[in-house]
């Protein structure tokens, strides 16, 4: 992924309390974020699929029933070949990094403290994020491919998406 070196930390140190639009500090820290992730606030609609790479790569690894489900959902919610293009040679194609994660997790919590923010730009809200997110975990995951269980990371990572999400896990 083209993503330059940034600390982690560095999208936690920003002031949560004050969360006004026109907070510098903020704003800095978002096209940080949307930077490490490879893209622009043009691109924030891309975010609804965040959750779902997140939670594909959660054990290290990407599986072929992954990648697929990830992009037939980016097709039937309609992202533009830009969009598409962003999702599979990028997101999809190398492991993400700890940076790459933690920046798509800054983005969710603020996109998602409202619901409305990417549901506004034609995007899916929380609780069908969410469920598009448990079905990629389920999707390769199990006995045999008979169980369609979650493993613990995958388990993990949603929990982690629900917080950032301010969902109640």
């Amino acid at each position: 992924m083209n993503s330059p070196t940034h600390d982690s930390a560095s999208f936690a140190q920003v002031a949560r309390p004050q969360k006004s639009p026109c907070d510098l500090r903020l704003l800095t820290a978002l096209e940080d974020a949307l930077h490490t992730l490879g893209l622009t606030s043009a691109d924030v609609r891309l975010m609804a699929f965040f959750p779902l790479v997140y939670v594909a790569w959660s054990d290290g690894s990407l599986q072929k029933k992954e990648s697929k489900l990830i992009m037939d959902e980016a097709i039937q919610w309609g992202l533009s070949e830009e969009e598409l293009a962003i999702l599979s040679d990028q997101w999809l194609a190398c492991k993400p990094t700890e940076d790459f994660d933690e920046a798509g997790l800054f983005l969710i919590e603020f996109l998602f403290e409202d619901d409305r923010r990417l549901v506004a730009k034609g995007g899916p809200c929380k609780a069908e994020i969410i469920s598009m997110a448990e079905r990629v975990g389920r999707v390769a995951g199990g006995l045999f491919d008979l169980l369609f269980t979650l493993e613990g990371s995958e388990r993990e990572a949603l929990k982690r998406l629900r917080q950032a999400m301010h969902l109640d896990a």
